[in-house]
Protein backbone atom coordinates (compact mmCIF):
# COMPACT_ATOMS: atom_id res chain seq x y z
CA UNK A 1 0.00 0.00 0.00
CA UNK A 2 1.26 3.40 -0.70
CA UNK A 3 1.98 5.02 3.16
CA UNK A 4 2.20 8.75 1.83
CA UNK A 5 -0.56 10.63 0.81
CA UNK A 6 -0.17 12.97 -2.31
CA UNK A 7 -0.80 16.91 -1.32
CA UNK A 8 -4.62 16.35 -2.93
CA UNK A 9 -5.38 13.59 -0.73
CA UNK A 10 -3.74 14.80 2.37
CA UNK A 11 -6.45 17.81 1.68
CA UNK A 12 -9.21 15.25 1.45
CA UNK A 13 -8.75 13.45 4.47
CA UNK A 14 -8.67 16.69 6.19
CA UNK A 15 -11.59 17.87 4.66
CA UNK A 16 -13.49 14.69 3.76
CA UNK A 17 -13.73 12.83 7.05
CA UNK A 18 -15.84 14.75 8.89
CA UNK A 19 -19.01 12.59 8.17
CA UNK A 20 -21.04 12.04 11.12
CA UNK A 21 -19.81 9.07 13.68
CA UNK A 22 -21.64 5.19 12.74
CA UNK A 23 -23.41 3.90 15.14
CA UNK A 24 -20.58 1.88 16.76
CA UNK A 25 -18.87 4.86 16.71
CA UNK A 26 -15.65 2.77 15.00
CA UNK A 27 -15.12 5.46 11.90
CA UNK A 28 -16.81 7.98 9.51
CA UNK A 29 -16.47 8.35 5.61
CA UNK A 30 -17.63 11.29 3.53
CA UNK A 31 -17.50 11.21 -0.40
CA UNK A 32 -15.80 13.74 -2.40
CA UNK A 33 -17.87 14.47 -5.44
CA UNK A 34 -16.96 16.35 -8.59
CA UNK A 35 -14.72 13.50 -10.19
CA UNK A 36 -15.92 12.44 -13.84
CA UNK A 37 -14.53 9.85 -16.02
CA UNK A 38 -14.53 10.71 -19.44
CA UNK A 39 -17.05 7.95 -20.55
CA UNK A 40 -20.22 6.51 -18.60
CA UNK A 41 -18.97 2.71 -17.64
CA UNK A 42 -21.21 -0.05 -16.05
CA UNK A 43 -19.11 -3.34 -15.58
CA UNK A 44 -15.65 -2.02 -16.55
CA UNK A 45 -12.66 -2.67 -14.57
CA UNK A 46 -10.10 -0.80 -12.34
CA UNK A 47 -6.95 -1.80 -11.72
CA UNK A 48 -4.35 -0.35 -8.84
CA UNK A 49 -0.84 0.06 -10.83
CA UNK A 50 2.25 0.13 -8.51
CA UNK A 51 2.86 3.41 -8.76
CA UNK A 52 -0.46 4.36 -7.06
CA UNK A 53 -2.51 5.00 -10.06
CA UNK A 54 -5.44 3.29 -11.34
CA UNK A 55 -6.49 1.97 -14.71
CA UNK A 56 -9.90 1.99 -15.85
CA UNK A 57 -10.93 0.02 -18.88
CA UNK A 58 -14.43 -1.23 -20.81
CA UNK A 59 -17.93 -1.25 -19.96
CA UNK A 60 -21.14 -0.25 -21.26
CA UNK A 61 -22.02 3.58 -21.86
CA UNK A 62 -25.96 2.17 -20.74
CA UNK A 63 -27.91 -0.90 -20.06
CA UNK A 64 -30.82 0.22 -22.21
CA UNK A 65 -32.09 -2.00 -25.26
CA UNK A 66 -30.79 -5.12 -26.84
CA UNK A 67 -27.86 -4.02 -27.85
CA UNK A 68 -26.53 -1.09 -25.77
CA UNK A 69 -23.14 0.98 -26.64
CA UNK A 70 -19.73 -0.13 -24.73
CA UNK A 71 -16.39 0.98 -24.55
CA UNK A 72 -13.14 -0.24 -25.71
CA UNK A 73 -10.81 2.77 -24.68
CA UNK A 74 -9.04 2.61 -21.55
CA UNK A 75 -8.15 5.97 -19.19
CA UNK A 76 -6.02 6.50 -15.82
CA UNK A 77 -6.71 8.79 -12.48
CA UNK A 78 -3.92 10.43 -11.18
CA UNK A 79 -4.30 10.34 -7.79
CA UNK A 80 -1.90 13.37 -7.54
CA UNK A 81 -3.75 15.78 -9.45
CA UNK A 82 -7.21 14.12 -8.82
CA UNK A 83 -7.84 13.61 -12.78
CA UNK A 84 -8.91 11.00 -15.35
CA UNK A 85 -6.95 10.77 -19.02
CA UNK A 86 -7.08 8.43 -22.01
CA UNK A 87 -4.37 6.71 -22.71
CA UNK A 88 -5.34 3.87 -25.12
CA UNK A 89 -8.13 1.57 -26.21
CA UNK A 90 -8.23 -2.14 -26.20
CA UNK A 91 -8.35 -4.36 -29.40
CA UNK A 92 -12.10 -4.67 -28.75
CA UNK A 93 -14.79 -3.51 -26.72
CA UNK A 94 -15.17 -5.66 -23.10
CA UNK A 95 -17.57 -5.92 -20.38
CA UNK A 96 -17.94 -7.75 -17.48
CA UNK A 97 -14.78 -8.55 -18.25
CA UNK A 98 -11.19 -9.72 -16.24
CA UNK A 99 -8.32 -7.26 -15.60
CA UNK A 100 -5.36 -8.72 -13.86
CA UNK A 101 -2.30 -6.86 -12.52
CA UNK A 102 0.89 -9.44 -13.76
CA UNK A 103 3.92 -9.47 -11.55
CA UNK A 104 5.82 -7.35 -14.59
CA UNK A 105 3.27 -5.05 -13.98
CA UNK A 106 1.76 -5.35 -17.31
CA UNK A 107 -2.29 -5.96 -16.68
CA UNK A 108 -3.90 -8.47 -18.83
CA UNK A 109 -7.28 -7.59 -19.95
CA UNK A 110 -9.78 -11.06 -20.87
CA UNK A 111 -12.94 -11.91 -21.99
CA UNK A 112 -16.33 -9.95 -21.98
CA UNK A 113 -16.10 -9.42 -26.11
CA UNK A 114 -17.58 -11.82 -28.23
CA UNK A 115 -13.73 -12.63 -29.55
CA UNK A 116 -10.69 -14.45 -27.62
CA UNK A 117 -8.02 -11.60 -27.87
CA UNK A 118 -6.05 -10.96 -25.21
CA UNK A 119 -5.10 -7.15 -24.19
CA UNK A 120 -2.02 -6.61 -22.30
CA UNK A 121 -1.60 -2.45 -21.08
CA UNK A 122 1.98 -2.16 -20.37
CA UNK A 123 2.03 0.90 -17.72
CA UNK A 124 5.47 1.27 -18.29
CA UNK A 125 5.48 2.14 -22.27
CA UNK A 126 1.60 3.49 -21.88
CA UNK A 127 1.10 0.83 -24.87
CA UNK A 128 -1.46 -1.81 -25.63
CA UNK A 129 0.51 -5.03 -26.39
CA UNK A 130 -0.98 -8.30 -28.46
CA UNK A 131 -1.90 -10.97 -25.84
CA UNK A 132 -2.46 -13.65 -27.80
CA UNK A 133 -6.10 -15.76 -27.56
CA UNK A 134 -7.80 -18.19 -24.99
CA UNK A 135 -9.41 -20.76 -26.10
CA UNK A 136 -13.33 -19.83 -25.26
CA UNK A 137 -14.99 -16.35 -25.24
CA UNK A 138 -16.44 -15.87 -21.56
CA UNK A 139 -17.55 -12.84 -19.75
CA UNK A 140 -18.64 -12.69 -16.38
CA UNK A 141 -15.93 -15.28 -15.94
CA UNK A 142 -12.86 -15.55 -12.88
CA UNK A 143 -9.00 -15.19 -13.39
CA UNK A 144 -7.24 -15.88 -10.71
CA UNK A 145 -3.56 -15.36 -10.87
CA UNK A 146 -1.53 -18.46 -9.49
CA UNK A 147 1.68 -18.67 -7.99
CA UNK A 148 3.34 -19.69 -11.45
CA UNK A 149 2.16 -16.78 -12.86
CA UNK A 150 -0.56 -18.66 -15.21
CA UNK A 151 -4.08 -17.24 -15.07
CA UNK A 152 -6.62 -19.38 -13.93
CA UNK A 153 -9.71 -18.72 -16.11
CA UNK A 154 -13.23 -20.04 -14.40
CA UNK A 155 -16.51 -20.31 -16.19
CA UNK A 156 -18.28 -17.03 -16.99
CA UNK A 157 -21.16 -17.15 -20.25
CA UNK A 158 -21.19 -16.76 -23.53
CA UNK A 159 -23.66 -14.41 -25.11
CA UNK A 160 -24.93 -14.07 -28.43
CA UNK A 161 -27.51 -12.14 -30.45
CA UNK A 162 -29.01 -13.99 -33.27
CA UNK A 163 -32.02 -13.42 -35.75
CA UNK A 164 -34.82 -15.74 -36.43
CA UNK A 165 -38.58 -15.28 -36.27
CA UNK A 166 -38.17 -11.78 -37.96
CA UNK A 167 -36.37 -10.21 -34.49
CA UNK A 168 -33.53 -10.10 -32.30
CA UNK A 169 -32.59 -12.21 -29.75
CA UNK A 170 -30.54 -12.61 -26.91
CA UNK A 171 -28.73 -16.19 -25.84
CA UNK A 172 -27.03 -17.37 -23.42
CA UNK A 173 -24.93 -20.38 -22.16
CA UNK A 174 -23.23 -20.70 -18.90
CA UNK A 175 -20.13 -22.20 -18.47
CA UNK A 176 -18.04 -25.21 -16.60
CA UNK A 177 -14.77 -24.86 -18.76
CA UNK A 178 -11.28 -23.63 -17.01
CA UNK A 179 -8.48 -22.91 -18.87
CA UNK A 180 -4.92 -21.64 -17.81
CA UNK A 181 -3.61 -18.44 -19.34
CA UNK A 182 0.38 -18.14 -20.11
CA UNK A 183 1.03 -14.31 -19.98
CA UNK A 184 5.07 -15.36 -20.73
CA UNK A 185 4.11 -17.54 -23.88
CA UNK A 186 1.05 -15.43 -24.73
CA UNK A 187 -1.12 -18.89 -24.83
CA UNK A 188 -3.91 -20.95 -23.29
CA UNK A 189 -4.92 -24.14 -22.64
CA UNK A 190 -8.09 -25.77 -21.47
CA UNK A 191 -7.96 -28.13 -18.64
CA UNK A 192 -8.47 -31.90 -18.67
CA UNK A 193 -10.58 -31.25 -16.13
CA UNK A 194 -14.51 -29.01 -15.65
CA UNK A 195 -16.43 -27.52 -12.91
CA UNK A 196 -19.01 -29.53 -11.92
CA UNK A 197 -22.07 -26.98 -12.59
CA UNK A 198 -21.68 -23.90 -14.95
CA UNK A 199 -21.12 -20.92 -13.07
CA UNK A 200 -21.16 -16.79 -13.71
CA UNK A 201 -20.99 -14.27 -11.21
CA UNK A 202 -19.28 -16.33 -9.11
CA UNK A 203 -15.86 -15.93 -6.81
CA UNK A 204 -12.59 -17.72 -7.35
CA UNK A 205 -10.02 -17.28 -4.59
CA UNK A 206 -6.03 -18.48 -4.54
CA UNK A 207 -5.72 -20.57 -1.22
CA UNK A 208 -2.92 -20.87 1.04
CA UNK A 209 -1.96 -24.20 -0.65
CA UNK A 210 -2.13 -22.98 -3.95
CA UNK A 211 -5.42 -24.09 -4.91
CA UNK A 212 -8.51 -22.14 -5.68
CA UNK A 213 -11.54 -22.22 -3.83
CA UNK A 214 -14.61 -21.09 -6.22
CA UNK A 215 -17.34 -19.78 -4.63
CA UNK A 216 -21.14 -19.03 -5.35
CA UNK A 217 -22.55 -18.41 -9.35
CA UNK A 218 -25.01 -20.77 -9.39
CA UNK A 219 -28.17 -21.92 -7.33
CA UNK A 220 -26.55 -24.35 -5.60
CA UNK A 221 -24.58 -23.92 -1.86
CA UNK A 222 -21.45 -26.06 -3.15
CA UNK A 223 -18.27 -24.82 -3.94
CA UNK A 224 -15.55 -26.92 -5.66
CA UNK A 225 -11.64 -26.63 -5.18
CA UNK A 226 -9.64 -26.54 -8.14
CA UNK A 227 -6.27 -27.60 -8.18
CA UNK A 228 -4.43 -26.45 -11.24
CA UNK A 229 -1.48 -28.00 -10.98
CA UNK A 230 -2.94 -31.61 -10.97
CA UNK A 231 -5.58 -30.39 -13.09
CA UNK A 232 -8.61 -31.95 -11.05
CA UNK A 233 -11.73 -30.29 -9.41
CA UNK A 234 -12.92 -31.53 -6.08
CA UNK A 235 -16.23 -30.37 -4.26
CA UNK A 236 -15.98 -27.67 -1.56
CA UNK A 237 -17.49 -27.59 1.83
CA UNK A 238 -21.22 -26.17 1.32
CA UNK A 239 -22.38 -22.53 1.82
CA UNK A 240 -24.69 -21.48 4.55
CA UNK A 241 -26.70 -19.49 1.63
CA UNK A 242 -25.96 -20.54 -2.21
CA UNK A 243 -25.58 -17.16 -4.24
CA UNK A 244 -24.28 -15.57 -6.95
CA UNK A 245 -23.20 -12.29 -8.07
CA UNK A 246 -21.47 -11.46 -4.58
CA UNK A 247 -18.27 -10.51 -3.02
CA UNK A 248 -15.54 -12.69 -1.65
CA UNK A 249 -13.03 -10.34 -0.09
CA UNK A 250 -9.68 -12.04 2.19
CA UNK A 251 -9.30 -10.49 5.27
CA UNK A 252 -5.99 -9.92 6.98
CA UNK A 253 -6.35 -12.47 8.79
CA UNK A 254 -6.55 -15.35 6.28
CA UNK A 255 -9.93 -15.37 6.17
CA UNK A 256 -12.40 -14.91 3.43
CA UNK A 257 -15.65 -12.79 3.97
CA UNK A 258 -18.56 -13.57 1.16
CA UNK A 259 -21.13 -10.37 1.23
CA UNK A 260 -24.48 -10.20 -0.27
CA UNK A 261 -25.63 -11.31 -3.86
CA UNK A 262 -28.97 -13.03 -4.96
CA UNK A 263 -29.93 -16.01 -3.74
CA UNK A 264 -32.49 -18.58 -4.76
CA UNK A 265 -35.55 -16.57 -4.56
CA UNK A 266 -34.11 -14.32 -6.74
CA UNK A 267 -34.20 -11.71 -3.80
CA UNK A 268 -30.64 -10.18 -2.71
CA UNK A 269 -28.88 -11.05 0.86
CA UNK A 270 -27.60 -9.42 3.74
CA UNK A 271 -26.60 -12.49 4.64
CA UNK A 272 -22.78 -12.82 5.15
CA UNK A 273 -20.41 -15.67 6.20
CA UNK A 274 -16.66 -16.06 6.26
CA UNK A 275 -14.56 -19.12 5.24
CA UNK A 276 -11.44 -20.27 7.61
CA UNK A 277 -9.04 -22.57 5.75
CA UNK A 278 -7.85 -24.27 9.11
CA UNK A 279 -11.51 -25.92 9.33
CA UNK A 280 -12.66 -25.67 5.97
CA UNK A 281 -16.08 -24.41 6.42
CA UNK A 282 -18.10 -21.74 6.03
CA UNK A 283 -19.76 -20.13 9.06
CA UNK A 284 -22.81 -17.46 8.44
CA UNK A 285 -21.93 -14.31 10.62
CA UNK A 286 -24.77 -13.77 13.12
CA UNK A 287 -25.05 -9.92 12.57
CA UNK A 288 -26.48 -9.38 8.89
CA UNK A 289 -25.54 -6.14 6.37
CA UNK A 290 -27.47 -2.96 7.17
CA UNK A 291 -29.24 -3.42 3.38
CA UNK A 292 -29.92 -6.39 1.09
CA UNK A 293 -27.62 -6.04 -2.05
CA UNK A 294 -26.03 -7.54 -5.07
CA UNK A 295 -23.38 -6.35 -7.48
CA UNK A 296 -21.69 -4.10 -5.12
CA UNK A 297 -18.12 -3.90 -3.86
CA UNK A 298 -16.03 -4.65 -1.14
CA UNK A 299 -12.77 -3.30 -0.06
CA UNK A 300 -10.26 -4.25 2.36
CA UNK A 301 -8.69 -1.06 4.31
CA UNK A 302 -5.28 -0.92 5.74
CA UNK A 303 -6.53 -1.14 8.89
CA UNK A 304 -8.44 -4.69 8.35
CA UNK A 305 -11.91 -3.40 8.14
CA UNK A 306 -13.80 -3.71 4.70
CA UNK A 307 -15.79 -0.94 3.10
CA UNK A 308 -18.81 -2.20 1.03
CA UNK A 309 -20.69 0.24 -1.12
CA UNK A 310 -23.64 0.71 -3.14
CA UNK A 311 -24.90 -2.00 -5.43
CA UNK A 312 -28.83 -3.45 -5.96
CA UNK A 313 -31.65 -5.11 -4.20
CA UNK A 314 -33.53 -7.48 -6.44
CA UNK A 315 -37.01 -6.64 -6.31
CA UNK A 316 -37.60 -4.66 -3.56
CA UNK A 317 -39.58 -1.69 -4.68
CA UNK A 318 -43.26 -1.70 -4.47
CA UNK A 319 -43.68 -2.18 -8.36
CA UNK A 320 -41.18 -4.89 -8.06
CA UNK A 321 -38.22 -3.42 -10.00
CA UNK A 322 -35.26 -3.71 -8.24
CA UNK A 323 -33.86 -0.95 -6.10
CA UNK A 324 -30.12 1.12 -6.33
CA UNK A 325 -28.25 1.53 -3.75
CA UNK A 326 -25.99 4.22 -2.59
CA UNK A 327 -25.29 2.77 1.32
CA UNK A 328 -22.41 2.03 2.19
CA UNK A 329 -21.40 0.09 5.50
CA UNK A 330 -18.05 -0.65 7.14
CA UNK A 331 -17.21 -4.35 8.04
CA UNK A 332 -14.92 -5.20 11.48
CA UNK A 333 -13.58 -8.62 11.69
CA UNK A 334 -12.83 -7.99 14.90
CA UNK A 335 -16.32 -7.52 15.97
CA UNK A 336 -17.86 -9.55 13.15
CA UNK A 337 -20.60 -6.46 12.82
CA UNK A 338 -21.58 -4.17 10.12
CA UNK A 339 -22.14 -0.57 11.04
CA UNK A 340 -24.08 2.17 8.81
CA UNK A 341 -21.75 5.03 7.10
CA UNK A 342 -23.16 8.23 5.23
CA UNK A 343 -24.31 7.62 1.70
CA UNK A 344 -22.62 8.09 -1.65
CA UNK A 345 -23.36 10.70 -3.73
CA UNK A 346 -25.00 9.04 -5.68
CA UNK A 347 -27.06 5.60 -6.17
CA UNK A 348 -24.34 3.12 -8.36
CA UNK A 349 -24.67 -0.78 -8.93
CA UNK A 350 -21.99 -2.91 -10.82
CA UNK A 351 -19.73 0.05 -10.18
CA UNK A 352 -16.26 -0.45 -9.14
CA UNK A 353 -13.58 0.71 -6.30
CA UNK A 354 -10.32 0.89 -5.95
CA UNK A 355 -8.36 1.65 -2.40
CA UNK A 356 -5.93 4.44 -2.92
CA UNK A 357 -3.92 4.87 0.25
CA UNK A 358 -5.01 6.03 4.04
CA UNK A 359 -8.96 4.29 3.54
CA UNK A 360 -9.15 6.51 0.68
CA UNK A 361 -11.38 4.54 -2.08
CA UNK A 362 -12.23 5.65 -5.70
CA UNK A 363 -15.74 4.53 -6.87
CA UNK A 364 -16.35 4.82 -10.16
CA UNK A 365 -19.31 4.60 -12.84
CA UNK A 366 -22.16 2.09 -12.50
CA UNK A 367 -25.55 1.88 -13.42
CA UNK A 368 -27.79 4.75 -12.10
CA UNK A 369 -32.10 4.22 -11.13
CA UNK A 370 -32.70 4.92 -14.74
CA UNK A 371 -30.21 2.38 -16.01
CA UNK A 372 -28.05 5.05 -17.36
CA UNK A 373 -24.19 4.93 -17.25
CA UNK A 374 -22.63 6.92 -14.77
CA UNK A 375 -19.25 8.92 -15.96
CA UNK A 376 -19.16 10.18 -12.05
CA UNK A 377 -16.58 9.18 -9.52
CA UNK A 378 -16.16 10.29 -5.91
CA UNK A 379 -13.67 9.15 -3.21
CA UNK A 380 -14.92 7.48 -0.12
CA UNK A 381 -12.42 8.34 2.79
CA UNK A 382 -12.87 6.41 6.10
CA UNK A 383 -11.56 7.57 9.23
CA UNK A 384 -9.30 4.80 10.66
CA UNK A 385 -10.45 2.78 13.23
CA UNK A 386 -8.96 3.74 17.05
CA UNK A 387 -7.26 1.51 19.11
CA UNK A 388 -8.83 -0.57 21.18
CA UNK A 389 -7.76 0.47 25.08
CA UNK A 390 -5.82 -2.01 26.99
Amino acid sequence: MQRHLSTALTLLLFVCGCGGPDKSGSGTAEPRRGLAMHLPRVGHTQTRLPDGRVLIAGGFQNTGGLLPPANSDIEIFDPKSLTFRVVGRMTTVRVLHTDTLLADGRVAFIGGSPGTVVDLFNPHTGRMESGGEISDARAMHTATLLPDGRLLLVGGMKEAVTFHEGDLHEERRYLKSIEAYDPGTKSSRLLRTSLNVPRRGHTATLLGDGHVLVIGGTWSNRTEIIDAVNETVAWGPPLGVSRTDHRTTRLADGRLLITGGTGPSGKSLDVAEVFEARTNRFRTLAARMNHKREDHTADLLDDGRVLITGGEDNRAAPDGRDIVLDDVELFDPKTESFSKLPPLSIPRDDHRSTVLAEHAVLVTGGEGRNSEGLRSAELVVVTPAKPVPR
